[in-house]
């Protein structure tokens, strides 16, 4: 069953032209014994026995090639109550055709396209020749070209790893050849739009279907060979096999700022989803520190100071005569700091059609997840939120993340320095960080990117900020003025 080199090039030319691609089974080490040494095993999971394919009882029937469709369908895809549905199509009304609801917490497009093979090959016989059709790139590429790359790094990092090994396994246990082809989705193919409505069948279905994820050890592959591991490889390897102690305090500020997010967008994020949001380039590094964090709870206020002698005082705040947090400093403070920068933010916000959003310490960190969609009804059982307001979003973004920084920053200089400022001199400092965003915009579309895709961004996210007031020049882009009253 292992390809041939004639084989490998039909292969290689399948896969520039979107053609069929025939999967290899091959497992054997075949170049010199140090193949055969692997780390970072499952010592449970080691077979005494040689990998064995199906071997059908009497003579083998001659089957002609079964062609299916596979396709996936998730709702709320990356969100916390995301749920996915797996479409596998073998004809019309043909009884094998099967929609799926996927079990197991990770929920996404992507779980669902590998589930759909899964269950495609556990539907045809081993001794059948299989053509599965399916729009999913991801699907094809992970089991035809990065397969044995994976394998080599005993899956390390790989997302939804146990569903590839379980579609690698069925795959190589059959006795007749699998192959698989890209077909365009949503584009008329009957075999496509029926998986299609499948999945979505299955992603309504109101219980999980049960998969059988098992691998038999003598074909489950496991561990990393040692010749070809790196070190960035091997650390990651160690990192996945230890068990942090999950940090309270980031859990309950992670839950806080899910729950913020929601009430704005209506979308429960994922744990994951927040801390990516956090990095987004959106944000200035040193905020993109500066939320780090304050989600692990770093920042020297509060109870930090209660035991330290001389500086006691320093964990209440004086203006509010309570315990500070990071919470109180950001969004509850009765000092004027506070409460004249968030008023300016929302003073500047041009869109009436969207309210400027209640703030708070789970609005400011999740912000990065927070995307502003229009008003309208839906429409042939369109899912909510399939459109973002680009520049709306990105503008509050940018509001959000830049008036809780410079409210911290006055808040240091206050407790630290001894430093006040007037209302008027507060007031500079915050036009001077939004004119700051608003120049770098600026510049970067017009000497730096130059591209019609990001100059729209830039025009909707300021425009209509520059229009509240005042009429401004077509050519705004490439003047000197500024917003308000700076230093």
């Amino acid at each position: 069953m292992s390809l041939t080199r004639t084989r490998k090039l039909r292969n290689d030319r399948a896969k520039q032209e979107d053609g069929v691609i025939t999967f290899d089974p091959s497992i054997t080490c075949k170049e010199s014994l140090a193949e055969c040494f692997r780390i970072f095993t499952d010592p449970d999971g080691n077979s005494t026995h040689l990998a064995q394919r199906y071997k059908h009882r009497g003579p083998t029937p001659r089957c002609e090639e079964v062609i299916v469709y596979t396709d996936s369908a998730c709702m709320n895809n990356g969100k916390k109550n995301a749920r996915c549905g797996s479409g596998v199509w073998f004809g019309h009304e043909d009884p094998r055709n099967r929609a799926l609801r996927i079990p197991g917490e990770h929920q996404s497009n992507q779980v669902g396209e590998i589930a759909a093979v899964v269950a495609a090959l556990e539907t045809i016989p081993p001794y059948q020749p299989a053509r599965i059709l399916t729009d999913s790139k991801y699907v094809i590429e992970g089991l035809t070209s990065h397969l044995e790359y994976w394998e080599n790094d005993g899956w390390i990092n790989i997302k939804n790893a146990q569903w590839f090994r379980k579609a690698a396994h069925l795959m190589r246990y059959r006795s007749a050849k699998t192959s698989m082809q890209w077909v365009k989705g949503h584009n008329g193919n009957q075999g496509n739009e029926g998986s299609d409505a499948l999945a979505k069948q299955g992603a309504n279905k109101q219980r999980p279907d049960i998969l059988n994820l098992e691998i038999p050890k003598d074909l489950d592959i496991h561990g990393a060979k040692l010749p070809m591991l790196t070190q960035a490889t091997a650390y990651r390897g160690i990192l996945e096999r230890k068990q942090p102690e999950p940090r309270n305090t980031s859990e309950k500020i992670i839950q806080l700022t899910r729950i913020a997010v929601r009430r704005v967008t209506g979308e429960a994020e994922t744990n994951a989803a927040i801390w990516l949001s956090t990095r987004k380039k959106i944000l200035r590094p040193i905020i993109q520190q500066f939320f780090y964090k304050t989600i692990h709870g770093t920042h020297l206020v509060g109870k930090y100071w209660r035991n330290i002698n001389g500086y006691e005082d320093r964990e209440i705040c004086a203006t509010c005569n309570e315990t500070e947090s990071m919470s109180h400093i950001l969004t509850q403070c009765k000092e004027k700091n506070t409460q004249i920068i968030w008023l300016l933010a929302k003073n500047l916000w041009p869109h009436r059609n969207t309210p400027w959003p209640e703030v708070s310490l789970g609005t400011i960190l999740g912000c990065g997840c927070i995307h502003l969609h229009p008003n309208r009804p839906r429409r042939n059982n369109q899912q909510p939120g399939r459109m973002t307001l680009q520049g709306p979003t990105r503008l509050l973004q940018i509001l959000l993340s830049e008036s809780a920084y410079l409210i911290w920053t006055l808040r240091c200089e206050r407790v630290i320095q001894e430093k006040q400022l007037s209302e008027e001199k507060i007031r500079r400092r915050w036009y001077r960080a939004i004119n700051k965003r608003l120049t770098i915009d600026k510049v970067t579309t017009t000497k730096i990117k130059r591209n019609d895709k990001f100059t729209k961004l830039i025009m909707e996210t300021w425009e209509p900020v520059l229009r509240k007031d005042n009429e401004i020049p077509g050519n705004w882009l490439y003047r000197s003025e500024v917003l308000g009253r700076t230093a």
